[in-house]
């Protein structure tokens, strides 16, 4: 489907994808989705959105093994047994590596924001000001119900 770097988005990787935010979406809104062209491209756009940022905290970060494993087994022990992680993995069409791998890019992921954001503070009258200015903008009036 796609090349990031050195990350190749497989048509497997994708409708997994495209199931997960079709399911999201749906739940949410109460109605069926449908995945039309341009669900398909933002869907598509998000993955190497989360990529990019992937590789960018996975370079600037880095993840110890011992942290991976810590979020492995804990994930693994919310199952009531091994053959139901075992079910679990085989219906989100996942491996216990590539769960690894997804849990070392979360990692890496928090810990680069953790990195980016520390000593900054917004206070709530910061908050209240930027948004009393995007609404006299008019910026906070939709016409369609939305959801943020």
């Amino acid at each position: 489907m796609a090349q990031v770097g050195q990350h190749i988005i497989t048509g497997e990787e994708f409708q997994r994808d495209l199931a997960i935010r079709v399911r999201q979406l749906s739940s949410r809104s109460g109605r069926p989705v449908i995945p039309d062209t341009e669900f398909r491209q933002e869907t598509l756009r998000a993955r190497i959105d989360a990529i990019v940022l992937q590789q960018l905290a996975e370079s600037s970060v880095s993840v110890d093994d011992a942290a991976v494993e810590k979020e492995f087994a804990r994930a693994r022990a919310g199952f009531a047994s091994e053959d139901r992680f075992q079910e679990w993995m085989a219906r989100m069409k996942t491996t216990a590596e590539s769960l690894r791998r997804e849990i070392r890019a979360r990692l890496a992921i928090r810990a680069f924001t953790e990195q980016k954001t520390a000593g900054v503070s917004v206070t709530d009258e910061e908050v209240r000001a930027n948004y009393d200015e995007l609404e006299k903008g008019g910026l906070m009036r939709r016409p369609d119900r939305t959801a943020d």
